[in-house]
């Protein structure tokens, strides 16, 4: 026997926001982080700053001070050096509100130093050179003369109308992309006392993923040397004793996607002439690759996911999803790879409008290495105009001719009207019941209307009975079981991960359970379930809420029940309507006769 109480679904307004300052999208120097937000909104309790710094994304630092309204407030943390995604979170107690998300890189290694500086020239010009730094990011160098800055550079620079014959100190510094710096570098130089009759062009390099070649040209026959290295040191020389104006030296057994630096040198009987500003990026190894897709909706005004699978020797790192579908080619932002996963998943909102759409996805691996699908053309056709309800015509009622007319009828004499006799107790109570069944069965249709998530099933041993599809447990003892729901992500216009959440208080004492984190693809149907919790008879109520891992609520509902427990399994009831137990349970002091009374009208 099922007894069922439906309660209504709670929606909450959200009233606060949240707005996100500083840092931007790009590196911050050192590994403690201000986070600068502005938050608006009533009694605001508290913010939180949320990141992926674990793996996942999390609550990972709260304020630590008073929450300042419409004004810059900052939360600080600390982060080991590598990329993160985040953002702020902010609740007054009932209602969250979470910004949109930036990311950064934490940099707190400064470039290595600077080695090999050298300044090489004429009489009136000086060339100043050294090998480069390496760092995780991109390195501006900052050079001065006699103390004064004259250019940020790459690793060497080119200075004209110095004079003969003097004296300059020439230093450098390294600065990353978060702003770090390595120590200052300087080499002092004097001029010629005459111009070198030797000089040598610019170099040019052509490299594979383990060789280079270096080639160079010098004014006048002369022989040729090269010493290479990784920025911090001498990895090896080559050099060829021919006299000769056109050189070109191979080095090989390099590694794939690594920078290094080189030296080059020629000399003829009377002067020699040196060039450092040479530096080249080895290719990588290996490229991803993808020739297939799949994409599960070509219907306007619908989201479809577009799927490519990738492969690649080497672990990849992110994609981009890239089309024309705003009039001209536009690129997503770059989304990780999941895990060891190597599918591409993009949604996006189709026009609904008939068209082509064009797209295509980027890639790239551990080394760094990007490769890009071939361009895939997607027919959109829109959605099915739904068919019109044809009019009826209602048909003209016949007029009937004057000559059947026979008169003017004779009117009916208006009868006594008999007195209706006091309804009997059992009339009385036959009445009330109709009249609840009637108005417990608007309250299911109200109640059904309501919210987005099916109703609760709780599913039960053998030894207990079982309500199908909303009841919950009688039994004669204590039982484990576990609290599930099927429903549809249908207005889901994203994919995500949630988790079903369910809290039985029963008799004053409070129970709860979750499910395994569950991921969910839009228009997705999903039986979710709880971990097994004992249950006894009484009262219970259940609130069960449907999240996503970032704390997004996406629906809520509570149910109620009385449960009896007795010594004995009762006989299962498999005809009797939710409504009718409610009105049964309301009416028990009638009488058993009074309720088979009762069904038996029904019936009829």
């Amino acid at each position: 026997m099922r007894w069922l109480v439906l309660v209504l679904l709670a929606v909450a307004v959200n009233a606060v926001s949240v707005s996100i300052n500083t840092p931007a999208d790009g590196y911050v120097g050192g590994q403690n982080v201000s986070f600068v937000f502005t938050p608006s909104g009533a009694n605001i309790t508290g913010c939180a700053a949320w990141s992926n710094k674990t793996g996942s994304w999390a609550q990972t630092q709260t304020n630590s001070t008073a929450i300042a309204l419409d004004a810059q407030n900052t939360i600080t943390h600390s982060f080991t050096e590598g990329y993160y995604s985040w953002g702020i979170g902010c609740s007054n107690g009932t209602q969250t509100d979470y910004s949109s998300n930036r990311t950064f890189r934490t940099d707190s290694t400064a470039p290595t130093a600077i080695t090999n500086l050298s300044a090489t020239g004429t009489s009136s010009t000086a060339n100043v050179s050294w090998f480069a730094s390496t760092d995780a990011t991109a390195i501006t160098y900052s050079l001065r003369l006699n103390g004064t800055w004259i250019a940020n550079t790459t690793n060497s620079y080119y200075v004209q109308a110095v004079s003969s014959g003097q004296s300059y100190n020439f230093s450098v510094r390294a600065y990353d992309q978060a702003g770090l710096s390595n120590d200052q570098a300087s080499v002092a130089y004097t001029t010629q006392a005459s111009q070198s009759s030797m000089t040598i062009t610019p170099i040019a390099t052509a490299v594979t993923s383990t060789t280079a070649s270096i080639a160079w040209t010098s004014s006048s026959e002369a022989n040729a040397s090269l010493s290479y290295g990784n920025g911090t040191a001498t990895l090896g020389s080559s050099s060829v004793p021919a006299m000769t104006v056109a050189h070109n030296l191979t080095i090989a057994a390099l590694s794939p996607a690594t920078t290094y630096y080189a030296n080059v040198t020629s000399c003829n009987a009377t002067s020699c002439a040196s060039n450092t500003s040479v530096s080249f990026v080895m290719a990588p190894s290996s490229y991803p690759w993808a020739s297939t897709h799949t994409a599960n909706s070509s219907t306007g005004g619908t989201w479809v996911l577009f799927s490519v699978p990738w492969q690649d020797s080497l672990a990849l790192s992110y994609y981009i999803f890239s089309s024309n579908a705003t009039g001209s080619w536009a690129n997503s932002s770059a989304v990780a790879f999941i895990s060891a996963s190597s599918t591409a998943n993009y949604s996006t909102l189709l026009n609904s409008n008939a068209h082509t759409l064009a797209w295509k996805m980027y890639a790239n691996n551990s080394q760094n290495a990007w490769n890009s699908t071939q361009t895939w053309l997607h027919a959109v056709q829109p959605p099915p105009t739904p068919t019109p309800v044809p009019t009826i015509t209602p048909t003209p009622m016949p007029t009937v001719p004057a000559e059947l007319v026979k008169g003017t009828p004779t009117p009916v004499p208006t009868p006594t009207p008999v007195p209706t006799p006091a309804p009997t107790t059992e009339q009385a109570q036959a009445a009330a019941v109709a009249s609840a069944l009637e108005a417990a069965a608007q309250n299911k249709s109200a109640d059904a209307a309501k919210g987005t998530m099916n109703d609760f099933v709780l599913l039960a041993p053998e030894d207990s009975l079982s309500l199908s599809p909303t009841g919950l447990a009688v039994g004669s003892k204590a039982a484990q079981s576990q609290i599930s729901f099927s429903t549809n992500f249908t207005n889901l216009g994203y994919n995500t991960t949630v988790v079903f959440k369910a809290k039985v208080n029963a008799s004053g004492k409070t129970i709860e359970a979750e499910s395994e984190p569950v991921n969910v693809t839009a228009g997705e149907s999903v039986l979710l379930s709880t971990a097994l919790m004992t249950l006894e008879g009484g009262n219970y109520s259940i609130e069960g809420s449907v999240v996503t891992l970032s704390g997004e609520v996406l629906d809520t509902k509570i149910l109620a029940a009385s449960i009896a427990t007795t010594e004995e399994k009762q006989e299962r009831n498999t005809d009797m309507d939710a409504a009718v137990a409610g009105v049964i349970l309301a009416l028990l002091g009638v009488g058993v006769l009074l309720m088979f009374q009762l069904k038996s009208s029904i019936h009829e």
